[in-house]
């Protein structure tokens, strides 16, 4: 996180909007390694820094999913949901969340629904030929 934070401070005010999305991917890479400190870090620099962005709400329920805790991510994705229903990564995630579970059938049923309002996701549709 050292590198992130030194970035920040080195680069000039054009440069500061890079910061935030490498800090993004370097979060997704910490939660795919099990870097939990390292996505702990990450995560508190973007909360501190965007309060109430959707994507870092989208993050909190990732790293919920990988501390195996789906209830607490399906409740993010609800909540990122009902404040915009046409949010379609939450909607993904939802499907994440479900797979993880093991609920199959459920989770072919909630890819059904964002296939109906994203027919041109072809990430979907393998999605689903892979379910």
């Amino acid at each position: 996180m050292t590198g992130v934070v030194e970035l920040r401070s080195s680069d000039p005010p054009s440069g500061q909007l890079i910061v935030p999305i490498v800090a993004m991917q370097v979060f997704v890479a910490a939660l795919d390694t099990g870097d939990e400190h390292l996505a702990n870090d990450c995560l508190a620099m973007l909360t501190a820094q965007f309060q109430d962005s959707s994507r870092v709400k989208r993050l909190v329920g990732m790293q919920h999913e990988a501390k195996r805790g789906f209830a607490a991510a399906a409740e993010t994705y609800k909540e990122l949901l009902e404040a915009n229903p046409a949010n379609a990564l939450a909607m993904k995630r939802r499907v994440a969340v479900l797979k993880g579970q093991g609920k199959v059938k459920e989770a072919v049923r909630e890819l059904n629904d964002y296939l109906e309002q994203y027919q041109a996701d072809p990430t979907g549709w393998q999605e689903l030929a892979d379910l």
